[in-house]
């Protein structure tokens, strides 16, 4: 091959190589001014129409494979944390019930309330009576989102998550 025929190789490559990084999509016209201008619109209080609102998106998973050991000396007070989706609504709380067996022991509602900040949740369980060892203890979570009319909506299906509590 001689000088001229790489010459001109080298040159087409080249050329086809620029051509693949030329911009020529329809968000290259969109001008940036306007686009902060519509996330502002979003991030206003009042606004409720930029992201749809699904209760089909609420999802709650606590963060442990097995169950959750609790120390005796501090079984009153204990903390339960995982993972979360608050499907997009403005306003999310999440509750539980702890049972022993299928009686009622304790319940959310008493307590200092819970919510989904940035997919995580943190909850203090506080129980009236230091569990017993022999008990059959389960605590189970429920998130739910609030619309800006306060119209509360669950997800039965990945809304809800459970587990047994074993003090030692």
């Amino acid at each position: 091959m001689n000088r001229m025929q790489q010459t001109i190789a080298i040159f087409a490559f080249l050329s086809l190589i620029a051509v693949q990084f030329t911009n020529c999509d329809v968000y290259s016209n969109q001008n940036v001014f306007e686009r902060q201008e519509v996330i502002k619109h979003c991030l206003d209080a009042g606004s409720s129409g930029c992201f749809d609102q699904e209760a089909e998106m609420l999802e709650i998973r606590i963060n442990t494979e097995n169950d959750l050991t609790v120390a005796k000396e501090v079984s009153s007070v204990f903390y339960v944390s995982g993972d979360c989706n608050e499907g997009n609504f403005p306003n999310n709380s999440i509750e539980w019930n702890m049972y022993n067996g299928s009686a009622l022991m304790a319940r959310a509602a008493s307590y200092k309330p819970a919510v989904c900040d940035h997919g995580r949740f943190n909850l203090e369980v506080v129980v009236p009576n230091s569990l017993n060892p022999t008990g059959d203890y389960k605590i189970e979570v429920e998130i739910f989102g609030y619309d800006l009319d306060g119209v509360k909506y669950s997800n039965p299906f990945l809304g809800k998550s459970s587990i047994f509590v074993l003090p030692e």
